[in-house]
């Protein structure tokens, strides 16, 4: 499980890593919330307490250098489904396939009985949605107003 950045070390976060998180989201979803126009997404209006919540009750795996959260994804359990979400990026640093490596990781930390693997995007994230495709991850449709549901089944 080499680091696709030399030295950057994985590990779950926690709690104390709020205030990091925080900033990650509020630095990566601006893109997103500008081509869906919808500002009211959570990963800009959270809390950094909010955070810290589901910080502890989810399964979230940071990349870390020097002090400085590079990347960021979660999984949680929702009755048979792996739901992936907040991969996040910095943006100096997309491009190098980071997100392939992040998902990888969540997608390897699946628990058992878990079917299918599910996350959600922007109707207009067209960069996001080609990712999941590649990966794997097929369509399903419109869960509300500009917010696309892609599922791809758990294999093994």
């Amino acid at each position: 499980m080499m680091s696709p950045v030399p030295g950057a070390q994985l590990r779950r976060l926690a709690p104390a890593d709020a205030g990091q998180v925080t900033v990650l989201q509020r630095c990566c979803w601006v893109e997103e919330a500008i081509a869906n126009q919808m500002w009211s997404i959570p990963p800009l209006t959270e809390s950094v307490a909010d955070v810290a919540a589901w910080l502890g009750s989810t399964t979230t795996l940071g990349l870390w250098l020097d002090g400085r959260l590079l990347a960021m994804v979660r999984g949680t359990r929702t009755d048979d489904a792996w739901e992936v979400g907040r991969l996040a990026v910095v943006p100096d640093l997309r491009g190098r396939r980071l997100g392939d490596w992040m998902l990888d990781r969540i997608e390897g930390r699946v628990e058992a009985g878990c079917t299918r693997y599910q996350l959600f995007t922007g109707a207009k994230s067209e960069r996001n949605i080609a990712m999941y495709e590649r990966r794997g991850y097929r369509y399903i449709g419109e869960l509300r107003p500009g917010i696309v549901l892609l599922e791809k089944p758990v294999i093994g």
